[in-house]
């Protein structure tokens, strides 16, 4: 979307932009005056796009309320549309991703961490080293070691 006004500071934002470059970038003045610039824009084309939605759904009401043909065809118009109207960008880690394919990807890549579960490939270590701290603890402690039956170990088991 594109009217006289986004022109107009768009071409503004352009102009502040070189000078800002063009004084090496260390003018906090012109930098500031290029963001509320830019801030301008985004918020003019957010505005445009508003009133083309509005628009489009005032048409769709008034057709509604005519013809059911004529409503249904812009609902499967509606429907056809790409929405591709603003600037949809994810920023992961510092890195910032805007291609709808990149973007895909990942979430693709972020579903599938979440479905895989967390499974310590070193659990047989833990679980010797866990072993050993007991068994150390228990000699420290003086008190000799019970002998456990197969069945008591099965039933502690079914109690945890």
């Amino acid at each position: 979307m594109w009217n006289r006004d986004i022109g107009k500071s768009s071409k503004k934002c352009k102009e502040l932009f070189k000078k800002w470059k063009d004084t090496g970038r260390q003018c906090e003045e012109s930098k500031r005056l290029m963001k509320s610039e830019k801030t301008k824009l985004r918020s003019l084309q957010r505005r445009a796009h508003a009133d083309v939605t509005r628009k489009r759904v005032n048409k769709l009401m008034q057709a509604s309320e005519r013809v059911q043909k004529t409503f249904h065809e812009m609902v499967n118009a509606q429907r056809k549309v790409v929405n591709d109207h603003g600037s949809t960008t994810l920023v992961i880690d510092g890195n910032e991703y805007s291609q709808p394919n990149e973007i895909l990807s990942i979430w693709k890549n972020h579903f599938e961490t979440l479905a895989t579960p967390y499974i310590l490939e070193d659990l047989n270590d833990n679980i010797h080293l866990q072993n050993n701290i007991i068994y150390k603890n228990e000699i420290q402690s003086g008190k000799p070691l019970e002998k456990v039956s197969n069945k008591e170990i099965e039933e502690a088991i079914k109690k945890a």
